[in-house]
């Protein structure tokens, strides 16, 4: 199963263009790099709220695409919101060729892991 998991995350990723603005498979907000999101950041503060709904909503899929090939999940509440929007700040400042999905990504993957079970709903 973790072969199967492991396949489906990549195949989502290794279709993402390197800089990523609305393609049939990513829309929204989040389509864009981690410098595009920060040049909007240092523009008004406000658009991270933007970012970030998006970003929630990408790393949800991630745990159903997770849940649906009976692999862990991820605990998206394991630390509060704003730790996590500046994670992702954090890494698009460092990181400013990166896609902002990787930004994402990258902080979904350091979340504690959530067993699996049959019964959960993602």
């Amino acid at each position: 199963m973790k072969w199967a998991f492991s396949c489906a995350i990549l195949m989502v990723l290794a279709t993402l263009p390197a800089r990523a603005i609305d393609t049939a498979m990513l829309r929204g907000k989040g389509a864009t790099t981690c410098a595009l999101f920060d040049q909007d950041y240092k523009k008004n503060v406000a658009i991270e709220a933007e970012y970030y709904t998006w970003a929630q909503g990408y790393m949800s899929g991630l745990n159903a695409i997770a849940h649906a090939v009976l692999h862990p999940t991820k605990d998206l509440a394991a630390s509060s919101y704003q730790t996590q929007e500046a994670a992702i700040r954090d890494y698009c400042a460092t990181n400013p060729l990166d896609d902002y999905t990787t930004a994402v990504t990258h902080i979904w993957t350091s979340f504690p892991t959530v067993p699996y079970q049959k019964n959960d709903r993602p």
